[in-house]
């Protein structure tokens, strides 16, 4: 349960401190979300009845919760400003006055494109995440375990 809590607060920091989101909401989605996150990635990670994931996650299965959720927070903030209350106007001016206004609209569609850009490193991460946790089917290429250990756990953690 700590990692998530930790986890939350890091996704709150990383979006920014948004209004109305709290640790808790975001608690609640990781744990719900991780048998998604063991369909991606082919893991048998479960919940136990502290609420914490059994066996403990890794910083790569951190970071795959926490890109998730980015995605599913710019979808909601997306959806959340298309509609018929968009403005129509985006800019008055008079005498040495403006008011400027941008459109739900335009920023429904930088919420779409933080969404989209969330996606395709979402599907990065799991692509790099199956190739370095496959074992090879020789191992005649590795001089010694050792070698065969770092070459195979080397580089899973992601900067999302």
């Amino acid at each position: 349960m700590d990692c998530f809590a930790n986890l939350a607060e890091f996704i709150i920091e990383d979006l920014d401190y948004p209004e109305g989101l709290s640790v808790g909401v975001i608690i609640n989605w990781l744990g719900s979300s991780v048998g998604n996150m063991n369909t991606l990635l082919g893991t048998n990670y479960e919940i136990d009845e502290f609420g914490g994931p059994t066996p403990d996650m890794g910083i790569a299965e951190l970071g795959f919760l926490a890109q998730m959720y980015k995605i599913k927070y710019y979808t909601q903030q997306n959806k959340q400003n298309l509609g018929a209350s968009a403005y129509d106007w985006s800019e008055l001016t008079e005498g040495d006055s403006r008011i400027r206004r941008v459109s739900k609209n335009e920023v429904a569609k930088s919420y779409l494109a933080l969404s989209r850009d969330s996606q395709l490193i979402l599907n990065d991460m799991v692509k790099y995440y199956r190739t370095n946790k496959a074992m090879p089917k020789s191992k005649s290429s590795y001089n010694t375990p050792f070698d065969m250990f770092y070459r195979w756990s080397d580089g899973y953690i992601y900067n999302s």
